[in-house]
C-alpha cells in the first residue's frame, strides 16, 4: 500500500511539474523574437538617413544661378580696368575698377576695391587724382605749359571724349595737336570750338601761340576766313 502510494505521489507530481516548464519556453521564444524584430529595424534606419542627404544635393544644384548680364558686365568692365592696369593707365583704370566693385560677384568687386587703392596710390606717387573732366583740362592745361604736349594731349582727349560740348576742351585740344604737328586733328577741333562759341575765333587769333600756327594753311583758312574768300 505504501509503495502504491508513492507512486501515486510521483505521479501526480509529473504533471505540475511539466506544466510550470512550458511558460519558461515560450518566454524564451518571446526574447528571440524581440531580437530579429530589432535586427530588421536597423537597415530602415539606414536607408532613412540616405534620403536628406540627396534632398541636400538637389538642392544645391537649383541654388547655383546662371549667369546674368550684370555678371558679364561686371566681368568685362573688370578685364578692360586689368588691360588699362597694366598700360599703367591708373586714372582710366580706377574708373572701371570703381564699376566693377559695385557688381554682383562679391569676390570681383572685392579684388577690384583693392585694384582701387593701388592706382590711387600709384596716381598719387605719379601727379595728381583727377577726379572730373575739368581736372582733366586743367591737368592738361598745366602739362602743355610744361611743354610735356603728348600727355596733355591725353588728358585733353579723355576731357573731349567725355564732354563734346564743352568748347574749351575743343579749343585746347586745338592748340595742343597744332603745336605737336598734328594738323588734321588741330583743325577738326578748332572747327569744333567755333561752332560751339564764334567768339574762339576771335580768342585763337589774339592767341600768341596760335599764332605761330597761322603759317598752316589750313589753320589760317579757319581763323582768316575772310582772307580765303578774297583771295
Amino acid at each position: 500500500m505504501k509503495n502504491a502510494a508513492k507512486s501515486a505521489k510521483s505521479t501526480a507530481r509529473k504533471p505540475g511539474a511539466s506544466t510550470k516548464a512550458a511558460p519558461r519556453k515560450v518566454a524564451k521564444s518571446k526574447v528571440k523574437k524581440t531580437t530579429v524584430v530589432k535586427s530588421k529595424g536597423k537597415p530602415k534606419k539606414d536607408l532613412k538617413v540616405k534620403s536628406p542627404v540627396r534632398a541636400e544635393s538637389k538642392s544645391k544644384e537649383t541654388i547655383t544661378p546662371p549667369v546674368g548680364p550684370e555678371i558679364k558686365e561686371q566681368s568685362q568692365t573688370f578685364d578692360k580696368a586689368m588691360a588699362l592696369f597694366h598700360k599703367r593707365d591708373f586714372a582710366r583704370a580706377k574708373e572701371l575698377f570703381q564699376k566693377a566693385a559695385s557688381g554682383p560677384v562679391v569676390e570681383m568687386a572685392h579684388a577690384a576695391q583693392m585694384r582701387i587703392r593701388i592706382c590711387e596710390s600709384r596716381l598719387a606717387d605719379s601727379g595728381p587724382v583727377l577726379k572730373t573732366l575739368e581736372d582733366h583740362y586743367n591737368y592738361g592745361i598745366t602739362l602743355m605749359n610744361r611743354g610735356d604736349l603728348e600727355t596733355a594731349q591725353n588728358h585733353l582727349r579723355r576731357a573731349v571724349s567725355g564732354n563734346a560740348k564743352a568748347d574749351h576742351f575743343h579749343y585746347a585740344m586745338a592748340l595742343c595737336s597744332g603745336l605737336m604737328g598734328d594738323i588734321s586733328t588741330s583743325v577738326a577741333h578748332l572747327k569744333k570750338a567755333i561752332e560751339l562759341a564764334p567768339g574762339n575765333r576771335i580768342a585763337a587769333r589774339n592767341d600768341t601761340e596760335f599764332k605761330s600756327l597761322v603759317a598752316h594753311p589750313a589753320l589760317r583758312e579757319i581763323l582768316y576766313p575772310e582772307r580765303s574768300s578774297a583771295g
